[in-house]
Protein backbone atom coordinates (compact mmCIF):
# COMPACT_ATOMS: atom_id res chain seq x y z
CA UNK A 1 0.00 0.00 0.00
CA UNK A 2 1.26 3.44 -0.84
CA UNK A 3 2.51 5.44 2.13
CA UNK A 4 1.07 8.93 2.27
CA UNK A 5 3.15 11.79 3.59
CA UNK A 6 0.24 13.41 5.40
CA UNK A 7 -2.14 11.52 7.72
CA UNK A 8 -5.74 10.94 6.72
CA UNK A 9 -8.06 13.69 7.94
CA UNK A 10 -10.64 11.95 10.12
CA UNK A 11 -14.28 12.96 9.99
CA UNK A 12 -15.20 12.29 13.60
CA UNK A 13 -12.86 14.23 15.86
CA UNK A 14 -13.38 16.89 18.48
CA UNK A 15 -11.59 19.97 17.18
CA UNK A 16 -11.18 23.62 17.99
CA UNK A 17 -12.51 26.21 15.57
CA UNK A 18 -9.10 26.73 13.97
CA UNK A 19 -8.55 22.97 13.74
CA UNK A 20 -11.83 22.59 11.84
CA UNK A 21 -10.67 25.21 9.36
CA UNK A 22 -7.30 23.47 9.07
CA UNK A 23 -8.99 20.10 8.45
CA UNK A 24 -11.07 21.70 5.70
CA UNK A 25 -8.11 23.23 3.91
CA UNK A 26 -5.98 20.09 4.41
CA UNK A 27 -8.64 17.94 2.75
CA UNK A 28 -9.08 20.35 -0.15
CA UNK A 29 -5.35 20.78 -0.73
CA UNK A 30 -4.74 17.02 -0.62
CA UNK A 31 -7.56 16.24 -3.05
CA UNK A 32 -7.69 19.45 -5.08
CA UNK A 33 -7.11 17.83 -8.47
CA UNK A 34 -9.69 15.11 -7.89
CA UNK A 35 -12.29 17.59 -6.65
CA UNK A 36 -11.59 19.92 -9.57
CA UNK A 37 -11.85 17.09 -12.11
CA UNK A 38 -15.14 15.65 -10.89
CA UNK A 39 -16.79 18.98 -10.13
CA UNK A 40 -15.88 20.25 -13.59
CA UNK A 41 -17.35 17.14 -15.22
CA UNK A 42 -20.62 17.38 -13.28
CA UNK A 43 -21.07 21.15 -12.90
CA UNK A 44 -19.73 22.64 -16.14
CA UNK A 45 -22.60 21.35 -18.37
CA UNK A 46 -25.14 22.85 -15.96
CA UNK A 47 -23.18 26.11 -15.95
CA UNK A 48 -23.34 26.17 -19.76
CA UNK A 49 -27.14 25.85 -19.65
CA UNK A 50 -27.43 28.31 -16.77
CA UNK A 51 -25.33 30.88 -18.64
CA UNK A 52 -27.77 30.80 -21.56
CA UNK A 53 -30.72 31.37 -19.22
CA UNK A 54 -28.92 34.11 -17.31
CA UNK A 55 -27.80 35.96 -20.45
CA UNK A 56 -31.30 35.74 -21.87
CA UNK A 57 -32.76 37.14 -18.64
CA UNK A 58 -30.23 39.97 -18.56
CA UNK A 59 -30.89 40.75 -22.23
CA UNK A 60 -34.63 40.98 -21.59
CA UNK A 61 -34.07 43.36 -18.66
CA UNK A 62 -31.80 45.62 -20.73
CA UNK A 63 -34.29 45.64 -23.61
CA UNK A 64 -37.14 46.61 -21.26
CA UNK A 65 -35.06 49.43 -19.76
CA UNK A 66 -34.12 50.72 -23.22
CA UNK A 67 -37.77 50.72 -24.36
CA UNK A 68 -38.98 52.32 -21.13
CA UNK A 69 -42.02 50.04 -21.01
CA UNK A 70 -42.83 46.42 -20.29
CA UNK A 71 -45.00 44.51 -22.73
CA UNK A 72 -46.88 41.43 -21.55
CA UNK A 73 -44.95 39.15 -23.89
CA UNK A 74 -41.61 40.47 -22.66
CA UNK A 75 -42.65 40.03 -19.03
CA UNK A 76 -43.73 36.46 -19.76
CA UNK A 77 -40.42 35.70 -21.46
CA UNK A 78 -38.52 37.31 -18.60
CA UNK A 79 -40.41 35.22 -16.05
CA UNK A 80 -39.74 32.02 -17.98
CA UNK A 81 -36.02 32.72 -18.25
CA UNK A 82 -35.87 33.64 -14.57
CA UNK A 83 -37.58 30.39 -13.52
CA UNK A 84 -35.23 28.38 -15.74
CA UNK A 85 -32.26 30.12 -14.12
CA UNK A 86 -33.56 29.19 -10.66
CA UNK A 87 -34.14 25.58 -11.75
CA UNK A 88 -30.63 25.21 -13.16
CA UNK A 89 -29.16 26.79 -10.02
CA UNK A 90 -31.09 24.33 -7.87
CA UNK A 91 -29.89 21.36 -9.92
CA UNK A 92 -26.30 22.60 -9.79
CA UNK A 93 -26.54 23.02 -6.02
CA UNK A 94 -27.77 19.48 -5.37
CA UNK A 95 -25.27 17.99 -7.84
CA UNK A 96 -22.45 19.93 -6.20
CA UNK A 97 -23.37 18.71 -2.72
CA UNK A 98 -23.90 15.13 -3.91
CA UNK A 99 -20.53 14.95 -5.68
CA UNK A 100 -18.57 16.53 -2.80
CA UNK A 101 -20.06 14.25 -0.15
CA UNK A 102 -19.64 11.19 -2.38
CA UNK A 103 -15.94 11.94 -2.81
CA UNK A 104 -15.61 12.42 0.94
CA UNK A 105 -17.24 9.02 1.49
CA UNK A 106 -14.75 7.44 -0.88
CA UNK A 107 -11.87 9.24 0.82
CA UNK A 108 -12.55 7.39 4.08
CA UNK A 109 -13.64 4.11 2.47
CA UNK A 110 -10.69 3.50 0.10
CA UNK A 111 -7.22 2.45 1.30
CA UNK A 112 -5.66 4.79 -1.28
CA UNK A 113 -8.14 7.58 -0.42
CA UNK A 114 -8.99 9.38 -3.67
CA UNK A 115 -5.85 8.41 -5.55
CA UNK A 116 -6.72 6.96 -8.97
CA UNK A 117 -10.47 7.19 -8.40
CA UNK A 118 -12.65 7.07 -11.52
CA UNK A 119 -16.28 7.72 -12.36
CA UNK A 120 -16.95 3.97 -12.23
CA UNK A 121 -15.90 3.98 -8.57
CA UNK A 122 -18.44 6.61 -7.54
CA UNK A 123 -21.22 5.80 -10.01
CA UNK A 124 -23.14 3.46 -7.64
CA UNK A 125 -23.41 6.14 -4.96
CA UNK A 126 -23.14 9.59 -6.54
CA UNK A 127 -26.55 9.59 -8.21
CA UNK A 128 -28.13 8.13 -5.10
CA UNK A 129 -26.59 10.92 -3.02
CA UNK A 130 -27.78 13.54 -5.51
CA UNK A 131 -31.34 12.20 -5.20
CA UNK A 132 -30.97 12.33 -1.43
CA UNK A 133 -29.94 15.97 -1.59
CA UNK A 134 -33.00 16.75 -3.73
CA UNK A 135 -35.24 15.22 -1.04
CA UNK A 136 -33.42 17.10 1.70
CA UNK A 137 -33.61 20.45 -0.09
CA UNK A 138 -37.34 20.03 -0.65
CA UNK A 139 -37.78 19.36 3.08
CA UNK A 140 -35.73 22.45 3.93
CA UNK A 141 -37.80 24.48 1.44
CA UNK A 142 -40.99 23.31 3.17
CA UNK A 143 -39.49 24.38 6.50
CA UNK A 144 -38.70 27.81 5.05
CA UNK A 145 -42.29 28.16 3.81
CA UNK A 146 -43.52 27.29 7.30
CA UNK A 147 -41.26 29.94 8.84
CA UNK A 148 -42.50 32.54 6.35
CA UNK A 149 -46.13 31.68 7.14
CA UNK A 150 -45.46 32.01 10.87
CA UNK A 151 -43.66 35.31 10.22
CA UNK A 152 -46.64 36.66 8.25
CA UNK A 153 -49.13 35.55 10.92
CA UNK A 154 -47.18 37.12 13.79
CA UNK A 155 -46.68 40.39 11.90
CA UNK A 156 -50.38 40.43 11.04
CA UNK A 157 -51.37 39.90 14.67
CA UNK A 158 -48.89 42.54 15.81
CA UNK A 159 -50.40 45.08 13.42
CA UNK A 160 -53.89 44.52 14.85
CA UNK A 161 -52.81 45.26 18.42
CA UNK A 162 -50.73 48.35 17.53
CA UNK A 163 -47.42 46.67 18.41
CA UNK A 164 -44.33 48.35 16.86
CA UNK A 165 -43.88 46.31 13.69
CA UNK A 166 -40.20 47.11 13.25
CA UNK A 167 -39.30 45.61 16.62
CA UNK A 168 -41.46 42.53 16.04
CA UNK A 169 -40.06 42.00 12.55
CA UNK A 170 -36.48 42.35 13.80
CA UNK A 171 -37.02 39.79 16.56
CA UNK A 172 -38.63 37.38 14.10
CA UNK A 173 -35.81 37.75 11.57
CA UNK A 174 -33.24 36.98 14.27
CA UNK A 175 -35.29 33.99 15.44
CA UNK A 176 -35.60 32.68 11.88
CA UNK A 177 -31.86 33.04 11.33
CA UNK A 178 -31.12 31.11 14.53
CA UNK A 179 -33.59 28.42 13.48
CA UNK A 180 -32.08 28.07 10.00
CA UNK A 181 -28.33 28.02 10.80
CA UNK A 182 -28.27 24.44 12.22
CA UNK A 183 -29.72 23.16 8.94
CA UNK A 184 -26.31 23.69 7.35
CA UNK A 185 -25.36 20.38 9.01
CA UNK A 186 -28.29 18.47 7.51
CA UNK A 187 -26.43 17.55 4.30
CA UNK A 188 -23.47 15.88 6.04
CA UNK A 189 -25.84 14.24 8.53
CA UNK A 190 -27.90 12.75 5.69
CA UNK A 191 -25.07 11.57 3.45
CA UNK A 192 -22.11 11.00 5.76
CA UNK A 193 -24.02 10.25 8.96
CA UNK A 194 -26.30 7.68 7.35
CA UNK A 195 -29.48 9.27 8.67
CA UNK A 196 -32.91 9.28 7.06
CA UNK A 197 -34.02 12.58 5.57
CA UNK A 198 -36.13 13.47 8.62
CA UNK A 199 -33.48 12.02 10.94
CA UNK A 200 -30.84 14.23 9.31
CA UNK A 201 -33.11 17.25 9.79
CA UNK A 202 -33.57 16.48 13.49
CA UNK A 203 -29.92 15.61 14.06
CA UNK A 204 -28.79 18.82 12.37
CA UNK A 205 -31.02 20.79 14.73
CA UNK A 206 -29.74 18.90 17.78
CA UNK A 207 -26.08 19.22 16.85
CA UNK A 208 -26.37 22.70 15.42
CA UNK A 209 -27.65 24.35 18.57
CA UNK A 210 -24.85 22.75 20.61
CA UNK A 211 -22.18 24.30 18.37
CA UNK A 212 -24.16 27.29 17.13
CA UNK A 213 -21.60 30.08 17.56
CA UNK A 214 -18.78 28.09 15.99
CA UNK A 215 -21.04 27.02 13.14
CA UNK A 216 -22.03 30.62 12.44
CA UNK A 217 -18.38 31.67 12.43
CA UNK A 218 -17.41 28.83 10.10
CA UNK A 219 -20.20 29.62 7.64
CA UNK A 220 -19.31 33.32 7.61
CA UNK A 221 -15.59 32.75 7.01
CA UNK A 222 -16.03 30.10 4.32
CA UNK A 223 -18.83 32.10 2.67
CA UNK A 224 -16.54 35.14 2.45
CA UNK A 225 -13.81 33.01 0.85
CA UNK A 226 -16.31 31.54 -1.62
CA UNK A 227 -17.61 35.01 -2.41
CA UNK A 228 -14.10 36.29 -3.12
CA UNK A 229 -13.44 33.41 -5.51
CA UNK A 230 -16.81 33.89 -7.18
CA UNK A 231 -16.34 37.65 -7.51
CA UNK A 232 -12.87 37.28 -9.02
CA UNK A 233 -14.10 34.83 -11.66
CA UNK A 234 -17.20 36.95 -12.34
CA UNK A 235 -15.28 40.15 -13.12
CA UNK A 236 -14.97 39.48 -16.90
CA UNK A 237 -18.73 38.98 -17.16
CA UNK A 238 -19.49 42.14 -15.15
CA UNK A 239 -17.11 44.20 -17.30
CA UNK A 240 -18.71 42.93 -20.52
CA UNK A 241 -22.19 43.57 -19.10
CA UNK A 242 -21.23 47.18 -18.34
CA UNK A 243 -19.88 47.60 -21.86
CA UNK A 244 -23.12 46.20 -23.28
CA UNK A 245 -25.22 48.52 -21.10
CA UNK A 246 -23.19 51.57 -22.15
CA UNK A 247 -23.56 50.60 -25.80
CA UNK A 248 -27.32 50.32 -25.33
CA UNK A 249 -27.52 53.81 -23.84
CA UNK A 250 -25.16 55.29 -26.45
CA UNK A 251 -27.30 53.95 -29.33
CA UNK A 252 -24.34 54.46 -31.66
CA UNK A 253 -24.19 52.29 -34.75
CA UNK A 254 -20.60 51.18 -34.15
CA UNK A 255 -21.29 50.43 -30.48
CA UNK A 256 -24.37 48.36 -31.24
CA UNK A 257 -22.58 46.49 -34.00
CA UNK A 258 -19.73 45.68 -31.62
CA UNK A 259 -21.93 44.37 -28.77
CA UNK A 260 -24.12 42.46 -31.25
CA UNK A 261 -21.21 40.77 -32.99
CA UNK A 262 -20.64 37.03 -32.84
CA UNK A 263 -17.29 37.30 -31.04
CA UNK A 264 -18.59 39.65 -28.34
CA UNK A 265 -21.58 37.37 -27.75
CA UNK A 266 -19.32 34.30 -27.59
CA UNK A 267 -16.89 35.91 -25.16
CA UNK A 268 -19.80 37.15 -23.07
CA UNK A 269 -21.28 33.64 -22.97
CA UNK A 270 -17.96 32.07 -21.96
CA UNK A 271 -17.50 34.67 -19.24
CA UNK A 272 -21.00 33.87 -17.93
CA UNK A 273 -20.08 30.17 -17.78
CA UNK A 274 -16.90 31.06 -15.89
CA UNK A 275 -18.86 33.22 -13.43
CA UNK A 276 -21.37 30.47 -12.65
CA UNK A 277 -18.66 27.83 -12.50
CA UNK A 278 -16.65 29.91 -10.03
CA UNK A 279 -19.71 30.46 -7.87
CA UNK A 280 -20.70 26.79 -7.62
CA UNK A 281 -17.22 25.29 -7.37
CA UNK A 282 -16.29 27.88 -4.75
CA UNK A 283 -19.09 26.59 -2.56
CA UNK A 284 -17.51 23.14 -2.59
CA UNK A 285 -15.20 24.51 0.12
CA UNK A 286 -18.26 25.35 2.23
CA UNK A 287 -19.61 21.80 1.92
CA UNK A 288 -16.26 20.32 2.95
CA UNK A 289 -16.07 22.64 5.95
CA UNK A 290 -19.62 21.78 7.01
CA UNK A 291 -18.81 18.07 6.78
CA UNK A 292 -15.87 18.38 9.17
CA UNK A 293 -17.86 20.58 11.51
CA UNK A 294 -20.60 17.96 11.51
CA UNK A 295 -17.98 15.37 12.51
CA UNK A 296 -16.82 17.68 15.30
CA UNK A 297 -20.39 18.19 16.54
CA UNK A 298 -21.17 14.45 16.38
CA UNK A 299 -18.06 13.69 18.42
CA UNK A 300 -18.77 16.45 20.91
CA UNK A 301 -22.44 15.57 21.46
CA UNK A 302 -22.61 11.80 20.96
CA UNK A 303 -18.99 10.60 21.04
CA UNK A 304 -19.45 8.82 17.72
CA UNK A 305 -15.86 7.59 17.35
CA UNK A 306 -15.90 6.07 20.85
CA UNK A 307 -19.15 4.29 20.06
CA UNK A 308 -17.64 2.87 16.88
CA UNK A 309 -14.56 1.70 18.80
CA UNK A 310 -16.73 -0.10 21.39
CA UNK A 311 -18.74 -1.76 18.62
CA UNK A 312 -15.53 -2.94 16.96
CA UNK A 313 -14.29 -4.49 20.21
CA UNK A 314 -17.63 -6.23 20.67
CA UNK A 315 -17.43 -7.58 17.13
CA UNK A 316 -13.91 -8.84 17.75
CA UNK A 317 -15.06 -10.56 20.94
CA UNK A 318 -17.92 -12.18 19.08
CA UNK A 319 -15.59 -13.41 16.36
CA UNK A 320 -13.20 -14.95 18.91
CA UNK A 321 -15.99 -16.80 20.71
CA UNK A 322 -17.72 -18.18 17.64
CA UNK A 323 -14.59 -18.86 15.50
CA UNK A 324 -16.15 -17.97 12.18
CA UNK A 325 -15.11 -19.41 8.87
CA UNK A 326 -12.98 -17.56 6.33
CA UNK A 327 -16.10 -16.56 4.40
CA UNK A 328 -17.66 -15.12 7.55
CA UNK A 329 -14.47 -13.16 8.21
CA UNK A 330 -14.65 -11.68 4.73
CA UNK A 331 -18.27 -10.71 5.35
CA UNK A 332 -17.35 -9.09 8.67
CA UNK A 333 -14.53 -7.19 7.00
CA UNK A 334 -16.93 -5.79 4.44
CA UNK A 335 -19.34 -4.83 7.25
CA UNK A 336 -16.56 -3.05 9.10
CA UNK A 337 -15.67 -1.10 5.98
CA UNK A 338 -19.30 -0.07 5.64
CA UNK A 339 -19.38 1.10 9.27
CA UNK A 340 -16.27 3.19 8.70
CA UNK A 341 -17.96 4.96 5.81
Amino acid sequence: MKQFQRPRVDLYARRTFSENLSATFDFVSENFRTLFRFLTAFILPLCAVGALCYMSTLGQVMKMEAMGESELGMLSSLGTNYMLTILVSFLASVVLAGVVYTLMQQYWARPDRLKGITYADIKPTVWQNIRKMVNLYFLIAAFFVLLIVVFAIVVGLASTVSTPLIGVALVLVIAMAVAVVPLFLSGPAYILGGQTVTGAFKQAMRYGYRVLLGLIGLVIILYLICSLVSTALSMPFYILAIIQAIAGVDQGTSSLQFTSSFWFTLINYLSAILALYGMFVGYALLHVGLAFYYGHAAEKVDGVSMTKTVDEFENLGGEASTSPSAEDKDTDDESDKTDII
